[in-house]
């Protein structure tokens, strides 16, 4: 193996002992750059690190919404509850697994990555204006999107009793499991 070969260079997700994404981000010729992403049972995202050529820029916490924080305030901030998916983290993979589908062109070219979108969730809990805040590859960013858009109501933000729109950013990871000889 020549030396090359050796240098981290493009997506990169290092797990935790759980098998869960700890955090997931690019390097450019081994340095850290662009967004890198800290995660909460492979989840939610906790933590947004910047870097450019291997410099770190600035850094971004997130609320990670709690299995109970539907009917709970969120610490730290009072009388604001942030939105959520139904069922929170458990409601989220249970929705996924029952509607996602890896795209076969994605599948036979071994691609894998997690797309990571941005929308609003309006006082309805509709999603509105989804985007690719980061992208992977077309059919993986199509299918988020589609995921996304496809979503029953979520629970929409509030504060002090008030709901509120809210702005929401969610990773959809795509990743090839290996079962018995053959790629799910």
């Amino acid at each position: 193996m020549d030396a090359a070969c050796k240098v981290l260079n493009g997506w990169c997700a290092y797990y935790g002992p759980e098998g869960y994404v700890d955090s997931a981000g690019a390097y450019a010729q081994g340095v850290m750059t662009g967004s890198w992403y800290y995660y909460h049972n492979n989840v939610f995202p906790f933590k947004r690190k910047d870097y450019e050529n291997g410099q770190f820029i600035k850094d971004t916490l997130y609320v990670i919404p709690s299995q109970d924080s539907l009917s709970k305030k969120t610490p730290g901030l009072p009388g604001e509850v942030e939105s959520s998916f139904k069922g929170g983290g458990e409601g989220w993979a249970k929705y996924l697994q029952e509607n996602l589908s890896y795209p076969l062109q994605a599948q036979k070219a071994n691609i894998q990555g997690m797309v990571i979108l941005q929308f609003i969730i309006d006082q309805k809990g509709k999603v509105q204006d989804p985007e690719i805040d980061r992208s992977v590859e077309y059919s993986l960013d199509e299918e988020a999107l589609r995921i996304i858009q496809k979503s029953p109501a979520w629970l929409p933000a509030s504060k002090d009793g008030k709901v509120l729109k809210s702005w929401k950013l969610q990773p959809v990871i795509f990743m090839l499991i290996e079962k018995k000889g053959r790629v799910i």
